[in-house]
């Protein structure tokens, strides 16, 4: 169970966690301008992972992913990651946040709340409008100053399905290690009559 509810930290924190910086000398985020922010446009929706078991267990979860739009601009998106555990009717809401252009850095930034008590910041690093990919850069720190680094890719794969990586390292001069991989289907909203 322990390893679950890492992975779910970590997957919660690469999502929202998008840092301006990894490392100055590093990285440097592509410049963006308002009409940028239609990127998004084909990740508006829920999503979700593909189906997953808790560690000794036959009890299955996974994770949804929810983007919408906050304004009716269409300049502000607002998400939310969650673990939906089905066999006990349950959602589990695990960070929201929001992207949005930064208009005193000219690039996409985004800013996390989590329930286990962190916020981030962080920027869309690269874009690509052809084909729909992202990377995201995040820098959070726990209670005990320890500093996370995450990058985070998400690659679009058709209309309703995109695939996300995710990288973390700790500290600024540790390597980077894939710790997700995942597949994400769109979820058609059922209306009942």
């Amino acid at each position: 169970m322990q390893a679950h509810y890492f992975r779910l930290f970590i997957f919660g924190t690469a999502i929202a966690l998008m840092m301006n910086s990894a490392n100055a000398a590093e990285v440097i985020p592509q410049p963006a301008s308002p009409a940028d922010m239609k990127i998004f446009e084909p990740y508006i929706g829920t999503f979700r992972s593909e189906n997953k078991r808790f560690d000794d267990s036959e009890i299955e979860y996974h994770f949804t992913v929810s983007y919408h739009w906050f304004d009716q601009a269409k300049t502000i998106v607002k998400y939310v990651v969650a673990m939906e555990i089905p066999v006990q009717n349950r959602t589990i809401i695990n960070s929201e946040g929001f992207y949005g252009y930064d208009p005193f850095n000219e690039n996409l930034y985004v800013f996390g709340a989590f329930k286990r008590g962190m916020t981030g910041w962080g920027t869309v690093g690269k874009f690509d409008h052809e084909t729909g990919a992202r990377e995201t850069w995040a820098r959070s720190m726990d209670p005990d100053g320890v500093v996370t680094h995450v990058r985070d890719t998400f690659q679009r794969i058709d209309a309703d399905h995109w695939a996300n990586r995710t990288f973390i390292r700790s500290g600024d001069d540790t390597e980077w290690n894939l710790v997700v991989e995942d597949d994400y289907s769109r979820v058609t909203e059922q209306i009942t009559p």
